[in-house]
């Protein structure tokens, strides 16, 4: 059966802030499970993938990023522009960074990457805004240094899955923006939708 949905970022009534709220409240409750998606668009399937006569892609929507491969297809090499690629979640646009970019550097301008003809392209997007320094701690009792960490992309799931399931049938969007030798854009949205939640 098709799937209609507008193709929204993180679509729905469950905001960021309701997210983080629930997230304080039972930061202790936390199981390891997992939310299941499928794609929606440019293709809908469950096993996360698409390909034309440009690019082949899969992807895997991680705990704290996006990993995906993109294969040129074609004959002449081909552009992904970092600067203007996106991640939208809760009804926010987000810059990312991908693999190789320091976390202190998560503001600055990333350079394009050259995808040759007949590569694969192994990479991840994160979004900057999730991507905080943690200050360490320093004292008689206990010392650490601080670090850059990660947040979840999502909230994590809960022992009685009340809080994660309020997601389900919300969509997640990573554009892609590439361009051909021509500097032609053939820019790409996938949009993944939230279609269960899964305790092992």
């Amino acid at each position: 059966k098709k799937i209609l949905l507008p193709l929204l970022f993180l679509t729905g009534c469950y905001t960021l802030k309701q997210a983080k709220e629930d997230d304080t409240k039972n930061k202790k409750t936390f199981v390891h499970s997992k939310y299941v998606f499928a794609m929606v668009a440019p293709k809908e399937n469950t096993t996360l993938n698409y390909e034309d006569s440009i690019i082949s892609s899969t992807f895997i929507i991680g705990q704290k990023e996006i990993d995906f491969t993109i294969q040129n297809k074609t004959k002449l090499p081909l552009k992904l522009i970092w600067d203007d690629a996106s991640i939208g979640l809760f009804g926010k646009s987000n810059r990312i960074i991908h693999s190789g970019v320091k976390f202190t550097d998560k503001n600055t301008s990333s350079p394009p990457t050259t995808i040759l003809p007949n590569t694969i392209l192994d990479d991840l997007a994160i979004p900057t805004g999730n991507i905080y320094y943690s200050e360490g701690s320093y004292n008689t009792i206990l010392s650490y240094p601080g670090s850059w960490e990660k947040q979840n992309l999502l909230i994590p799931i809960t022992k009685s899955n009340d809080l994660s399931r309020k997601l389900i049938g919300q969509v997640i969007t990573l554009y892609l923006p590439i361009v051909n030798k021509k500097n032609e854009k053939l820019g790409y949205s996938f949009h993944f939708k939230i279609i269960d939640v899964m305790k092992n």
